[in-house]
């Protein structure tokens, strides 16, 4: 079963998950992306997380 915590915590709208099976990655969308990192705090995956988002100097309103 495919995790969706990060996709569900988006306040954007920006990620979406792809691969083969049920095995997906996330993939965010760097036109949607407002650089908050709520996909990355909400991530389960120890000791790192599966997603990493690099913040926006200014964040942007969508």
């Amino acid at each position: 079963m495919t995790c969706t915590a990060c996709k569900r915590s988006c306040p954007a709208g920006a990620i979406s998950l792809a691969g083969p099976n049920e095995h997906k990655e996330p993939a965010v969308d760097t036109e949607r992306c407002t650089g908050c990192g709520a996909c990355e705090y909400i991530c389960p995956a120890r000791p790192l997380a599966a997603i990493r988002v690099e913040g926006n100097r200014i964040h942007r309103r969508i």
